[in-house]
């Protein structure tokens, strides 16, 4: 280890000042270190880390334990870097020597790994980071291994020269060989796997400036310094560094591939360099270096093109070159660069550069060329000057034979010419309705996104030839179809090559309707209406089919691929209002049918019918501040198009229909897709949190044929806020009261089979959100018991509870809106029982069999046994748990007592006898009866009913 570590406070300031007036620190010894990792075959990884070090410094690479360098593979296991002599690199810089470490790793499983190099001593003495000698060095690499990579490479050395007052470039000179995107980002230098070093400074910071005129500190003398990074060249810009010393700085590398499926962009890995620059205070002039533009080139163009270089000192010049082209073997066709080997020369200096592109070169990313240009001062810090270049190599274009139409099977049949690329992965076939006017420019492969074609077929490239059927159904008729041809290339690099040009087919004209509307005329949970409308047929025989026409319409509620079934008919017409149907949660699709009485017949005949075609489908997405619109159709038309490519937007108040909204905008769906959000610039009102704004959109469609005109449909009406933390306004349940009558008369004695039925509504309220989708229903039994969840399900705002024992019951219900968020709980809304209990006023203990016992009213009176019991009501006992009957003489003496259990019965059946088992006289008896109902109510729960009776013998 080094002899002497110097430990300052951590104030930043100060460590600064300490700095600056220091020379020189005897410190340690990394400067800069990176990664390199390749893939060995399965889950066998090769890791190489590659130190830069201070060679003033005696402290080795590597050692006998964890800080003295290892390497962790982010699966729980480790290595720890074995003592390595470093080699000299005085190419370099003077005092700077490189060590390397390679080593083999498996993993157990697949997953994302984070692999890191650490080293407890980073070389000290720099600017930027405070009491640097003590601080660890770490660098990692985030690599997945359920992907099938090659990862980046980077060629140029993580150690660079500045000078004080001269703008600064670096570039890492970084390539993928499977043609994966690399894009670029500032981070911080770390100490360990995930932690930031304390106090780093980025280089332009105002400390780093001391004696220095901050704010013209640029080279220019006209602004402040700026430090920054290319996101897709790399190229690191510093302009302009201060005071001299040594700077680490650090960055990410990002590898990305778009995958096919999804078409999202996933990260394949990750890398951090963690670089040195050190900045001298030099007379030196920078060189110059010129670089040719980027350019896009088809596959097999050969690429001629030359790059300068000049001192403005007239001193010589080094000028180099670095990409994966210039290394290559040769079956790929290497680009090749002359003056070879790179040396310096006198200035101007020249490098002429030559490829001759093929079609094994065409991909989706283009190459990247790192220029670098040096020059040699006799005694000064020698200055390097980057710059860059990109080449797209594109595939050629497959080229037509003919597009022709089937008349009979409404088919379409393609042919081409045999593509010329052999590497080709697939022919695509592209087709969209109407032609589109479209040439691309040099660097478009493919097709745009929103031009309105789809990918029908992807052949075998060596398939010439396709027969449209658009999936056995037909074309639609009345349309004009469009195709266009793109050769397809094998991921990881793939892409696609120059698209096509157009060849269209003209429209089929039969004796079928031709769809051309479905259009919401409103919007409603059950009330909603769609208009259907069609053209006659275009080519229908009068004379074999003369007037009149009927047409029944089929649909169902979908997009697509539901039973249609018949929904309405129209003779002589050509439009139809199908209602009342479902327009709010439901989108629509219809299919129409032609009939007529062929001529010699006297019955209507089904002829043909038009292709399907549905409503237009609006979703809506919250946003902060924002409200985003998207909307869908499946259509034998289609929705781009190029003279007129806009949608309506309209925006209307939530209470209001479709006829009061407001045209608030258009989207031009040619750039931007079936795809607008509202940021509230209608009028410049900003969109309210506490408001619910309703939407529609009017879509632009077209056959491609001019007998028909541009079709307008418009969609449903969608309600939303914006993005926010309210909830929704607290919402009403009320339960309907019970029919006490009715239910008394219905004779229903036991074994209840109740219902309660409940109304739900919502309040408009400020403050709180009143897009409510759905209900959430609790109930008790009692007023103090707990509520339990229902039901989280409830779209109606009616509903009824069957199947209860017992009308008592409380309810309570929270309210859900579009996003998820749930309201608080209602007020309590409770049913109550509806009790009863009565005594007749005679009964006849004689043993006749006909009212011998005093029973309590019920309709039949089959457990008392009073079969020939006459009275005049249905009612009975209703909710009665308990009763307590007592019998007084005239006199007010207590005769008789009964308490109702599990034997003896509420309806109490007395047969006239007194407590002893005597029985009594005729006469005139008084009762109370005390009865404890199964109620809600308190005051309902207990009640003394008094009376008399006449005991008749």
């Amino acid at each position: 280890m080094c002899s002497m570590k110097i430990k300052i406070h951590r104030s930043f300031s100060l460590f600064l000042l300490f700095s600056l007036l220091t020379t020189q620190v005897s410190a340690t010894h990394l400067r800069a270190a990176q990664i390199i990792v390749e893939h060995v075959n399965g889950l066998t990884y090769k890791v190489t880390v590659i130190a830069y070090l201070n060679t003033q410094s005696q402290t080795q690479f590597g050692g006998n334990n964890f800080d003295d360098g290892a390497i962790t593979f982010g699966d729980g296991s480790s290595r720890i870097i074995p003592a390595t002599t470093a080699t000299l690199r005085p190419d370099l810089g003077e005092f700077i020597g490189i060590a390397s470490y390679t080593t083999t790793h498996t993993y157990a499983q697949n997953g994302v790994y984070k692999i890191n190099y650490r080293e407890r001593d980073r070389s000290g003495g720099i600017l930027n980071i405070p009491n640097a000698g003590d601080v660890a060095y770490s660098t990692y690499a985030i690599i997945n291994t359920n992907i099938s990579n090659n990862f980046p490479l980077l060629s140029i050395p993580p150690v660079d020269k500045a000078c004080r007052g001269q703008i600064f470039f670096h570039n890492p000179g970084a390539f993928d060989e499977d043609g994966d995107l690399l894009t670029y980002e500032l981070a911080v230098p770390q100490k360990d796997a995930n932690n930031p070093v304390d106090g780093y400074g980025s280089p332009e910071n105002i400390f780093f400036y001391q004696g220095l005129n901050y704010s013209t500190s640029n080279e220019d003398g006209t602004g402040p310094p700026t430090f920054n990074i290319d996101g897709v060249s790399g190229q690191i810009t510093w302009n302009a560094p201060g005071n001299i010393g040594q700077y680490n700085i650090a960055f990410k590398i990002k590898e990305w591939r778009l995958n096919d499926i999804t078409d999202e962009w996933e990260l394949l890995s990750e890398f951090i360099r963690d670089m040195q620059i050190i900045v001298d205070d030099c007379a030196n002039l920078r060189p110059i270096l010129t670089v040719p533009v980027s350019k896009c080139v088809e596959a097999g163009t050969p690429i001629d093109f030359q790059i300068t270089g000049t001192d403005p000192e007239g001193r010589d010049v080094k000028l180099e070159a670095v990409s994966e082209i210039f290394d290559y073997p040769v079956d790929k066709i290497p680009a090749t660069y002359l003056p070879a080997p790179f040396d310096f020369t006198p200035t101007p200096a020249s490098l002429n550069m030559h490829w001759d592109t093929d079609c094994i070169h065409a991909r989706e990313q283009p190459y990247q060329i790192v220029f670098k240009a040096t020059d040699k001062p006799p005694h000064d810090t020698p200055l390097v000057t980057f710059g860059s270049m990109s080449i797209k190599v594109l595939a050629p274009a497959p080229t037509w034979i003919s597009v022709e139409p089937d008349l009979v099977k409404h088919h379409a049949v393609l042919q081409w010419n045999d593509y010329t690329c052999q590497n080709a992965e697939s022919i695509q076939v592209w087709r969209r309705v109407g032609s589109f006017n479209y040439t691309p420019t040099s660097c478009d492969a493919g097709l745009p996104k929103f031009y309105g074609y789809e990918l029908i077929a992807s052949l075998d490239p060596s398939i010439n030839e396709y027969i449209d059927t658009n999936d056995n159904q037909g074309l639609a008729i009345a349309a004009q179809y469009c195709y266009r041809l793109i050769a397809f290339f094998e991921i990881p690099a793939g892409g696609s090559s120059y698209v096509s040009t157009e060849m269209c087919m003209d429209p089929i004209l039969t004796d079928a309707p031709v769809i051309t509307h479905v259009s919401v005329d409103k919007t409603d949970l059950k009330d909603g209406a769609i208009r259907i409308s069609w053209r006659s047929p275009f080519n229908i025989s009068a004379s074999q089919f003369p007037r009149p026409y009927k047409y029944e319409i089929y649909g169902a509620d979908s997009l697509a691929d539901e039973t249609l079934v018949k929904v309405g008919e129209v003779t002589n017409d050509t439009t139809f209002l199908n209602e009342p149907i479902n327009t709010l949660r439901l989108p629509h699709h219809y299919q129409i049918v032609i009939y007529a009485i062929p001529k010699n017949t006297s019955e209507f005949i089904p002829i043909d019918t038009s292709a399907i075609a549905s409503s237009v489908w609006l979703d809506v997405a919250p946003g902060l501040k924002k409200i985003e619109l998207n909307w869908n159709a499946i259509t034998p038309w289609t929705n781009v198009v190029q003279d007129v490519p806009h949608h309506l937007i309209f925006r209307g108040p939530v209470d209001g229909d479709e006829s009061n909204m407001t045209l608030i905008d258009s989207v031009n769906v040619l750039e931007n897709g079936f795809t607008y959000t509202d940021e509230g610039k209608f009028n410049n009102q900003p969109l309210k949190d506490d408001e619910q704004y309703a939407y529609k959109i009017e879509t632009r469609g077209t056959y491609g044929n001019p007998k028909i005109k541009v079709l307008r449909n418009q969609s449903q009406r969608v309600s939303s806020y914006p993005e926010n933390n309210l909830l929704p306004c607290k919402p009403i349940v009320k339960v309907d009261l019970a029919d006490c009558d009715a239910f008394y008369n219905a004779g229903i004695c036991e074994n209840y089979n109740l219902a309660n039925v409940l109304h739900l509504s919502s309040t408009l309220e400020t403050g709180c959100r009143t897009d409510i989708v759905r209900y959430q229903l609790y109930a008790a039994n009692s007023e103090g018991e707990e509520f339990q969840l229902i039901t989280s399900d409830l779209t109606d705002t009616l509903f009824t509870e069957t199947g209860l024992p017992a009308f008592a019951r409380c309810y309570r219900i929270a309210a859900v809106d579009g996003l998820g968020h749930v309201s608080e709980l209602s007020d309590v809304s409770c049913n109550d029982n509806c009790p009863y209990y009565e005594l007749p006023n005679v009964f006849t203990p004689n043993n006749d069999g006909c009212n011998d016992q005093l029973s309590a009213f019920n309709p039949k009176a089959v457990n008392t046994g009073n079969i020939c019991t006459t009275q005049n009501t249905n009612r009975c006992p209703s909710f009665a748990e308990q009763i307590k009957f007592t019998v007084y003489s005239r006199w007010g003496k207590k005769l008789y007592t009964y308490t109702s259990d599990y034997i003896n019965s509420i309806y109490l059946d007395w047969d006239g006898r007194d407590d002893k088992g005597n029985a009594l006289e005729s006469a005139i008896y008084f009762y109370t009866v005390e009865v404890k109902y199964a109620v809600l109510s308190q005051s309902k729960k207990k009640e003394m009913l008094k009376g008399w009776v006449q005991l008749i013998r």
